[in-house]
């Protein structure tokens, strides 16, 4: 009596061994897709267009809140970061310095970008009242807050950051409501004093964006 024949192992047989290369090759496509994918998209996020040039800031001279004169080139040699605020401001300003502030942490202490906060209520913002709105918001070394006649403020504002500012409403802080209407964007300039992009400081996207750039320019 002829005993039975014992069965091969499972992927002996002609048709499992197809099958199993065929799943083998699915899998390794799908892999070499996702591989493509995240390359594409590790090139695009690490290898950015290169920041536009929008213009050229212009000439100034003001007073820094230490009481000494800044100008314009005083900030060449290295990237930095503008905005326009007042310290009677009840609404929005103290937001935009606290965010600030959020940006020179993420630069870190030996980053040496400069930070300028051009005053827009310039009549009330002396070097002294600036001075003591640096110290309670804790801005370092490095970070200007400037004042000086209203209208070269408004008109470097408006003309020189290409930034909206309306001081036409009456400067009365008890409505609640800000009494000088200015744009809220902060400006990032590269070391020939040339800016190279605007970004909403409430926007944690774009306020990572703005630290990226700024390294970026840095490099």
């Amino acid at each position: 009596m002829t005993s039975p024949t014992a069965p091969g192992p499972a992927d002996s047989s002609p048709a499992r061994r197809s099958t199993g290369l065929a799943r083998a090759l699915w899998v390794l496509s799908i892999a070499v897709v996702v591989a493509a994918l995240i390359a594409g998209f590790l090139s695009r996020k690490w290898r950015a267009e290169p920041l536009p040039v929008i213009k050229q800031v212009p000439e100034f001279a003001l007073t820094h809140h230490d009481g000494s004169t800044v100008t314009r080139e005083d900030f060449l040699g290295g990237p930095w970061i503008a905005d326009f605020i007042f310290t009677r401001c009840p609404a929005i300003c103290p937001r935009m310095t606290a965010q600030m502030k959020r940006v020179t942490e993420a630069l870190g202490e030996g980053s040496q970008v400069k930070i300028a906060s051009f005053s827009v209520d310039p009549e009330h913002d002396t070097p002294e009242v600036l001075a003591a709105y640096a110290a309670d918001h804790g801005a370092g070394e490095g970070w200007y807050f400037l004042t000086g006649e209203a209208a070269t403020i408004h008109t470097l504002c408006r003309e020189g950051f290409l930034l909206a500012v309306d001081a036409s409403p009456p400067a009365d802080v008890s409505t609640g409501s800000d009494p000088i209407i200015h744009s809220n964007r902060f400006v990032l300039i590269d070391a020939e004093n040339q800016i190279r992009g605007y970004y909403d400081p409430f926007d944690e996207d774009e306020l990572a964006r703005l630290v990226a750039d700024v390294k970026g320019l840095l490099r």
